[in-house]
Order: C-alpha cells, then sequence, then structure tokens
C-alpha cells in the first residue's frame, strides 16, 4: 500500500470508520509482521507464539486507548505501533518476573521470546525501558531511533525515511544512544 493511500485510510479510521480501522490495521499487520519476526527469530521450533498476536496485542492497546485520533500521518502510526509492541513485551516481562518473585513461573511463549531478546541484547527489557524513557527525557528522537531498532526491527534507512532525517543523522544518533545505553545499562548492572 502507498504511504498516501495508507495516510488517507488513517484519516477515515480516526473518524471511527471501522472498516478504514480495519484496514489500516491489516496495513499494519503487512508492514510490521518482519519486525516482529525480528523481534522472536530465535524461536524454538515448538514456539506458539506468532508475529501476528504482538501486533495485534498492539492494535488493541491503540484503539482502546482512542490513540487514533491525534495521529497526524502514516509515520506516526507506525511508530506508536512500534511503541505499542515495545510496551506489549515489557508489560509482559514485569508480569513474567513478578511470577517468578512469586514462585509461579509458568512457562509461555511470550516467556520464551522476552528471554531470547535479552540474552541476544545481553540486557535486561525492564531496565532497558527504563534507561529508553531516562534517555528520551534528554533526547526524544535519539530514544525514537533506538525504539525503533531494537523494537520496530527497522534498519537504519527504513528508519531514516520514517522520520525524514538523513542516514548521516540517524548512523549519529544510533552511535550516541549506543555510548550511551551501554554507559547507563553498564552503571545499572553494577549497582
Amino acid at each position: 500500500m502507498e504511504p498516501e493511500e495508507l495516510t488517507v485510510i488513517l484519516q477515515r479510521a480516526k473518524t471511527g470508520d471501522e472498516s478504514a480501522q480495519a484496514k489500516l490495521f491489516a496495513a499494519a499487520l503487512d508492514e510490521l509482521h518482519g519486525a516482529a519476526s525480528a523481534l522472536m527469530q530465535q524461536e524454538r521450533a515448538s514456539h506458539t507464539l506468532q508475529p501476528s498476536a504482538l501486533i495485534n496485542e498492539a492494535a488493541l492497546r491503540l484503539l482502546k486507548s482512542n490513540a487514533l485520533e491525534s495521529m497526524p500521518d502514516r509515520a506516526y502510526f507506525f511508530g506508536s505501533m512500534v511503541r505499542a509492541m515495545r510496551h506489549v513485551l515489557i508489560d509482559h516481562a514485569r508480569a513474567r518476573k513478578a511470577k517468578r518473585r512469586q514462585g509461579n513461573q509458568v512457562a509461555v511463549s511470550l516467556d520464551y521470546a522476552i528471554d531470547v531478546m535479552e540474552k541476544q541484547a545481553g540486557v535486561d527489557l525492564i531496565e532497558l525501558d527504563q534507561a529508553l524513557q531516562e534517555l528520551a527525557n534528554q533526547r526524544e528522537r535519539t530514544s525514537r531511533i533506538v525504539e525503533l531498532r531494537f523494537f520496530g526491527g527497522m534498519s537504519q534507512q527504513e528508519i531514516a525515511d520514517q522520520m525524514s532525517l538523513s542516514l548521516a543523522t540517524v548512523n549519529r544518533e544510533w552511535r550516541y544512544a549506543r555510548a550511551w545505553l551501554r554507559d547507563r545499562l553498564d552503571n545499572t548492572q553494577s549497582e
């Protein structure tokens, strides 16, 4: 679907047009499937969680919050979807850790996906989320780049296109973010 066409559908969806909302989230499913797949690519063969489940949960959260009404364009919509996917994963990680503290850990597929993500990134997702919130308070654009890269699975070129930035700017912000996060997370883990 062309970006202009999606923007028109978004405008219709904002008015409560259920048909447009369905088309909008179907387009999101197509476009974000790769990102959701990347988040869970290291799953075991018996894994049952599908990337579409993560996208659907994110879409439900956006619909429940009436966030569509304030979305100006396609780029903002996809950024919001990636952020919602991030929050789904973070909320699940928090719930899983609470179950562990209670000694009632039940293995479910999303638990495994989070374990894999944490191992690949070498960081606890809750600590990463807290660090990203801190980074957003200082440099919101840099935080969005990390969010789109890590949780959205986007390349730096895709981020540049999405955010209407030059590739050089995205690369510079990404290098800064990696160094800042490494320092912040190393300090958190040593405390």
